[in-house]
């Protein structure tokens, strides 16, 4: 079997223009390497906070697409498609089971010289247990290459390029990778390698500052034992940070204004620099994001809790009734609050 298999895609209304280009971007790549299927091993959808119609629409347009051309999806959940994470079960992704392999569950595919064990993400206990028993299931089949594709984030890996570990309940133990040739994870946005048979397989573009700049995406063949990461063909905006060792010197080489570029520099430098990187974003050294001329504005915007309180009744045509219960409401909150100040 020859697939391609990334994660972390993160689809989102926001930017669906470039998530369309990346779907459309991963068949092509797909045809090209001759691969049967595409996996994703989790997060192919950014539904933590909520999914809009259009972005289903443009994924399920691409599975059908893509399988019109030879290639089926594959969707493992992880852990931003599901809605409630105390019930993992209760996801978008059944709606996807007429045009992909939607696999809420682990499973296991025994193809003829491998065999491919999934494990999607699920609360720490639960996945603890689960990953024992595919362990257990994976040894009966030593006579096969074997490789483990699941969505977890590890005590053992770094969740960004600046060494940033979180801590976690589960690790690298309790994949027992031992069991396995391969263990390929998502979840972490960074490319790297825990062990001699255990990777994170980064993603496939970059989503903000501090992301794997790396293609994400990797081509495995089964009966070649290839295993390896591919880039993709089309170019995508990259998070970028440049801190200049000479902020005298303002040439940026390969600076590219379609990226999204962080400039950390002194603040006496700011005039000379802005004007030169328009499009940039700028922190100064030693101190924050310099975000304060977006906030002015969004205060001179928005104005008093009146005033959003009125934006919002036009914006969604609430009732008279209720905008006059919204305005009682602010009042009340605004006489406690003037009351707990002078006490």
């Amino acid at each position: 079997m020859r697939f391609l298999v990334g994660g972390d895609y993160h689809l989102k209304s926001t930017r669906l223009d470039v998530g369309i280009r990346l779907l459309q971007a991963t068949t092509k790549l797909a045809v090209l390497q001759q691969c049967s299927h595409v996996i994703i091993a989790g997060d192919l959808i950014d539904e933590k906070h909520g999914v809009r119609v259009e972005v289903l629409q443009a994924v399920y347009s691409e599975m059908e697409r893509s399988r019109k051309k030879g290639v089926t999806w594959v969707w493992m959940r992880g852990n931003h498609e599901v809605g409630i994470k105390s019930e993992p079960h209760k996801t978008i992704m059944t709606l996807f089971s007429g045009v992909c392999h939607s696999l809420v569950e682990p499973a296991i595919w025994e193809l003829p010289e491998s065999v491919l064990f999934f494990l999607p993400w699920y609360l720490p206990q639960e996945y603890i247990a689960l990953a024992a028993n595919l362990a257990s299931t994976s040894r009966t089949y030593s006579s096969k290459r074997r490789i483990l594709l699941s969505h977890i984030g590890l005590e053992e890996g770094k969740a960004s390029p600046s060494n940033m570990y979180i801590n976690q309940a589960v690790s690298l133990k309790h994949i027992q990778e031992d069991a396995y040739e391969h263990v390929i994870l998502f979840d972490y946005h960074i490319r790297q390698h825990l062990s001699g048979r255990t990777l994170y397989g980064g993603c496939p573009i970059s989503h903000c500052h501090g992301d794997d700049l790396g293609n994400g995406v990797w081509l495995v063949d089964t009966a070649a034992g290839i295993l390896e990461p591919i880039p993709l063909p089309d170019s995508f905006p990259r998070h970028i940070t440049w801190r200049p060792t000479n902020p005298n010197n303002s040439f940026l080489m390969g600076f590219n204004p379609q990226d999204h570029n962080r400039v950390i520099i002194p603040r006496e430098f700011a005039t000379v620099w802005r004007p030169l990187y328009p499009t940039a974003q700028f922190q100064f050294t030693g101190e924050g994001p310099d975000t304060t001329d977006r906030r002015l504005s969004e205060v001179q915007q928005k104005g008093s809790p009146e005033a959003i309180w009125n934006q919002f009744v036009k914006l969604k045509t609430i009732p008279e009734d209720q905008a006059k219960l919204g305005h009682t409401i602010l009042k009340e909150v605004a006489a406690r609050i003037h009351a707990t100040a002078k006490t």
